[in-house]
């Protein structure tokens, strides 16, 4: 991939003169185009989703894909790697594919990345919501089969995961019953600072509790583990990737790659089942129980990769928000009340790796490049 194309990808205004002349938008031309969401896997992927605001005031997403030194672009819900998606709107097709009774009469987009995932809310004549997710699969049914083992094995008061209910084939959907509760990042991000009647640190010791939970769920049997050492290969693809695209931040990226690897604890294969996508999002706070989302990249690892990535993503939080970086409240809270066992060295060692791909990560998005040098000095503290 063309380093030079990259940064022109990213930069809207370039993006925007590409969408204007493809014929799909000729009849409604894009007036702005906006950043909204992107995929990357360095050295294989990279997608990103425009927001286009439309002459008519209207607004679509549009997909923008690079791939060695070719480009394509595409108007949702046309997706390079998603070719079915299209057919995820049609209200009849997917009907028929569900038992009696079960006619959808709307359907809308949750959320969408480009290349990977879409996220949708359907309605059905009953009133009913329901979600599915449509997405690249490796084996089909998988992320249907993965939901209803973790929902199956559900045996603690403190969390919930959404019950899987329908799988249909073509095109690829898994429907989920919807799972209900007020969002922590929405609650976590308010100047309130309230989250589900209670404080943020109630809310905390909450999905304190509900992780620790999960991490001990019994009778699941996965076939991936997830060690320190896939750590370091992922964040290595990283490093070479980002250092190439932004020399001003390269000699930063090394200096906390060469910490990171110094520091890099042996492996283990840990029993434990963990999310590996654990952040803010991930999280709905209802009274008494916490509901926890998107279990795509579930597996067997050490549980303390959980809670470092949670603790990077409340200090990108509070950086994201104008607060101190030295400002360690939140995530002091969340582990003090984490009710098992874990090894803090291992801990700040993944909050360390998941900071550093945090910064490769934040380093395309131009409304918060400014955070890069801020999470770098933390990737380098001793």
């Amino acid at each position: 991939m063309n380093c030079e194309a990259i940064r022109r990808a990213l930069d809207a205004e370039t993006a925007l003169r590409g969408f204007t002349v493809m014929p799909e938008l000729q009849a409604d031309p894009p007036q702005r185009a906006v950043l909204q969401s992107l995929w990357v896997k360095p050295g294989r992927h990279f997608y990103l989703c425009y927001r286009l605001e439309l002459r008519s005031g209207a607004s679509t997403l549009a997909s923008l894909r690079l791939y060695g030194d070719g480009l394509s672009l595409h108007v949702f819900p046309d997706d390079y790697r998603l070719p079915a998606l299209r057919r995820c709107f049609d209200l009849a097709g997917v009907s028929s594919a569900l038992p009696e009774g079960m006619r959808l009469l709307h359907c809308e987009t949750v959320s969408y990345r480009p290349g990977v995932r879409c996220l949708l809310r359907y309605g059905n004549e009953d009133g009913r919501v329901f979600y599915a997710k449509h997405s690249v699969e490796r084996e089909a049914g998988r992320l249907f089969r993965l939901q209803q083992l973790i929902y199956e094995s559900v045996r603690s008061d403190h969390f919930s995961v959404a019950a899987p209910l329908y799988y249909v084939s073509d095109p690829a959907l898994t429907l989920f019953a919807e799972a209900s509760g007020r969002s922590f990042y929405r609650s976590l991000t308010q100047d309130s600072a309230e989250a589900g009647g209670g404080t943020v640190a109630a809310a905390l010791a909450a999905i304190s509790a509900a992780i620790c939970a999960f991490h001990s769920t019994r009778g699941v049997e996965l076939s991936s583990f997830y060690t320190s050492d896939d750590e370091t290969v992922l964040i290595q693809g990283w490093h070479r990737f980002a250092a190439s695209i932004f020399p001003e931040f390269a000699q930063r990226y090394t200096d906390a790659l060469r910490l990171l690897l110094r520091l890099k604890p042996q492996p283990v294969l840990a029993a434990n089942v963990i999310h590996r996508d654990c952040y803010d999002k991930q999280f709905l706070l209802d009274t008494g129980r916490v509901a926890i989302l998107d279990l795509d990249t579930v597996c067997h690892g050490e549980r303390e990769l959980d809670l470092g990535n949670f603790c990077a993503h409340l200090l990108l939080r509070r950086l994201q928000g104008g607060g101190p970086v030295a400002d360690r409240g939140y995530e002091d809270s969340f582990l003090n009340r984490y009710p098992g066992s874990f090894d803090d060295t291992r801990v700040r060692w993944y909050r360390r790796s998941s900071l550093l791909r945090l910064a490769f990560n934040y380093s395309l998005r131009p409304q918060w490049r400014h955070l890069v040098p801020h999470l770098l000095e933390e990737c380098l503290q001793p």
